[in-house]
């Protein structure tokens, strides 16, 4: 069930908990807008820290083009793309779109919670990144926080700025443009993301779960890397992260960026026409009223 609680959207799961059957051991969930130049590193990033699912949700009517960008990774076993027409007829656009990437959250946990074992949705500026580069994210789950049985385990936002006086990467590695960040991880409720426990979880929102056994990885074992701009100009930017100490971090860099930098090249051998698809000139609006909702086209051929 969907619920309004103090004017947020809370999902409510029915029942007791779902026998973990499935063979998945970590799903990652994305919901994308004219991001392509941006989801091969994320996707490649998560499957080195383990994931073995990935469920991409496109909110745009892209004719198929971000199914045809990710065909390797579906003929791979690794990835599906699943279309997210949803629109909220409301003035707020921020709210609009905390509403659609909540529904793409329930709908996550609903359609894997039986085959994947541990399950989190992210946007594609968003990287869940160990504290022990040694260790990957699901190694962590699996020897720390699996015999705690837990619900979810959350992770705080360490907040990486790109040098805004470079163009934003239309096929580069946002990750290695972003090298400076606030100096402190932040805890708050819209700068921390949770992976759950499909089989167990019951009353999630956007972010965590909303119950006692919930878990909080605190600072010890992994982040959140947020790349985003955070400063006074940037939309949505709260003062207090504006005004905030910021330091160096390469660190992602030097431990991840070689291979990293491999496995993208290696995938983009295996995708036709893959600068085509990422050139911003062929990207479409993404849905934004009730007709959209109805116009979801099929898959168009390549011109370009």
């Amino acid at each position: 069930k969907v619920r309004m609680v103090g004017g947020a959207l809370r999902l409510c799961v029915a029942g007791g908990e779902v026998a973990p059957g499935g063979k998945d051991e970590l799903g990652y969930g994305i919901l994308v807008r004219n991001v392509r130049h941006l989801l091969l590193e994320w996707m490649e990033f998560a499957r080195m820290q383990g994931a073995q699912r990935i469920v991409v949700y496109t909110h745009e009517n892209d004719g198929g083009q971000t199914e045809r960008m990710l065909e390797p990774y579906i003929r791979d076993g690794v990835a599906e793309v699943v279309a997210w027409p949803f629109f909220f007829p409301i003035s707020d656009r921020a709210t609009a779109k905390s509403g659609v990437q909540f529904l793409s959250t329930l709908s996550m946990l609903w359609r894997y919670r039986a085959h994947v074992k541990r399950i989190t949705m992210h946007d594609v500026d968003e990287y869940f990144v160990p504290v022990d580069r040694n260790r990957t994210i699901l190694q962590i789950l699996q020897n720390d926080y699996d015999p705690l049985r837990l619900d979810a385990v959350a992770a705080n936002s360490l907040y990486f700025e790109r040098d805004k006086s470079k163009p934003f990467p239309t096929g580069g590695m946002v990750t290695h443009e972003a090298t400076t960040r606030l100096a402190e991880p932040h805890d708050s409720y819209f700068r921390a993301k949770s992976i759950y426990w499909a089989s167990r979880v019951r009353n999630v929102d956007m972010h965590r779960v909303l119950h006692d056994s919930a878990h909080r990885v605190a600072d010890t074992a992994m982040h959140m890397h947020h790349y985003r701009r955070v400063d006074s100009n940037a939309k949505g930017t709260p003062p207090s992260l504006a005004d905030e100490r910021r330091v160096k971090d390469a660190s992602f860099v030097r431990d991840y960026g070689a291979e990293l930098k491999a496995r993208m090249n290696a995938m983009r051998k295996r995708i036709p026409q893959y600068d085509w698809l990422v050139d911003r000139k062929h990207w479409s609006a993404f849905y934004d009223g009730y007709a959209d909702m109805h116009r979801v086209r099929g898959h168009g051929e390549f011109t370009g």
